[in-house]
């Protein structure tokens, strides 16, 4: 059930989470796409939750803003010859050629990350 607190002029919606533990701790949650989840204990009041949402509103605010300013400067992924992308903590250099159909790719790591020789074709008919 999703809550909403108010922080000044700004305000945020949170879901509560109400999870079977020892621990009496409220933790807060933002996920990469902006939601916020709070995790209570099972025996949490509503009023003691949002007192807590309420004591951590300005963190929240500032993490959300930061959020949405790293959002901005991702550009969308044109997938073309050059363009770099990461996979499992490495950065792969995509290389196209002639040879592959229009749908395929081959992944090439970047000069001196990683082994040489990872070919990857998607959309293989």
């Amino acid at each position: 059930m999703p809550f909403t607190c108010r922080y000044g002029d700004e305000q945020f919606r949170y879901a509560v989470c109400y999870r079977p533990t020892s621990r009496q701790k409220i933790l807060i949650h933002i996920h990469p796409n902006g939601a916020v989840q709070v995790d209570a204990p099972s025996g949490a009041a509503n009023a003691a939750v949002k007192e807590a949402v309420q004591k951590r509103a300005r963190w929240v605010i500032t993490q959300l803003e930061q959020m949405r300013e790293q959002q901005r400067e991702v550009l969308p992924r044109r997938y073309v010859s050059g363009e770099s992308h990461f996979y499992q903590g490495r950065r792969y250099e995509e290389t196209l050629g002639k040879l592959f159909a229009p749908r395929a790719y081959r992944a090439e790591p970047a000069p001196g990350k990683g082994p040489s020789g990872l070919h990857r074709l998607c959309d293989r008919a």
